[in-house]
């Protein structure tokens, strides 16, 4: 049975492209010009799938249909592979990248580089809420980056994802350690003063009428100069008057764009301590089902 994998056997090709994917399977075929059109249609049927599911599939069960997504592209690749072996002449020229040690290599390396983007720079995320519109919309998908805080503080105004009691979280942070912070009168105010804001056009969204519906958006100055779009649904709504905030060393205190529907600071949430920030929110790539690069503000 080793032999038909050393001599590149049509069906011995096909398990290699099946189980290992058609990028590691082409390789093992000296087709590295395959290999690579194979790498970018595994990517593209990731990206393609993100902005299928829009949210429709639980963060529990993504992950298994994530790699079932993949399956129909595998068996193409193992059929391509089968074919490609029948016809591949024995004294064929053995690339570097279709020797085993190379094909084992990149077997172990692609996911060691993988987890530690993931770990360490770059992490991706969805939204499975509406609680940061405008900015971040139910169903987008982000990269957080993860280095953001290492040897900086977080900013008033960031886009930061947590993780409290067994959730993942993605809130605005208006208030730093020692600020006071009250909504008074459907107004935030940090340290006593009134942060200003000024109303723009009305934010347009679906909400299962027959017409698209329409939000009073403001632009929210916070102090030190930036700019965030908010949304206030409610004139009088439930925490658009709150006690007064004192936050303590080394917490923040978060709120959520959607000011009237976001579960934040004000109530269940509280302060959010500094060990629990996974990191900064900086690029989103799903949009409203659409693919983009733009970054997260």
């Amino acid at each position: 049975m080793l032999e038909a994998f050393r001599t590149r056997r049509p069906w011995a090709a096909a398990i290699v492209s099946f189980i290992f994917s058609p990028f590691i399977g082409m390789l093992y075929l000296g087709r590295g010009r395959l290999a690579f059109l194979y790498l970018l249609a595994g990517i593209a049927t990731a990206v393609l799938f993100l902005v299928a599911v829009d949210g429709h599939i639980t963060p529990d069960l993504s992950g298994s249909v994530g790699a079932l997504s993949q399956l129909p592209l595998s068996i193409i690749g193992a059929i391509h592979a089968w074919f490609i072996a029948r016809r591949r002449l024995s004294g064929e020229i053995q690339y570097w990248y279709a020797r085993w040690l190379a094909l084992v290599a990149l077997v172990l390396v692609f996911p060691a580089i993988a987890l530690l983007i993931r770990t360490f720079l770059y992490q991706p995320f969805d939204l499975p809420s509406v609680s940061m519109s405008p900015s971040l919309n139910k169903g987008d998908f982000f990269f957080a980056s993860k280095s953001a805080y290492r040897e900086a503080d977080p900013k008033r105004g960031d886009v930061v994802v947590f993780h409290w009691e067994g959730r993942d979280y993605v809130k605005r942070i208006v208030g730093l350690p020692g600020d006071r912070i009250q909504m008074v009168n459907d107004r935030l105010a940090i340290n006593g003063a009134t942060v200003p804001q000024h109303r723009i056009a009305d934010f347009i969204e679906q909400c299962g009428e027959p017409a698209p519906c329409r939000v009073p958006q403001y632009l929210e100055t916070l102090p030190g100069g930036r700019t965030d779009k908010i949304l206030d649904r409610m004139p009088d709504g439930a925490l658009d008057n709150t006690p007064l905030f004192v936050v303590p060393k080394d917490n923040y205190f978060v709120l959520g764009d959607n000011r009237d529907n976001s579960d934040d600071s004000r109530e269940d949430l509280g302060y959010i301590p500094r060990a629990t920030l996974l990191g900064r929110a900086a690029t989103k790539f799903v949009a409203n089902g659409r693919l983009v690069w733009q970054a997260v503000e």
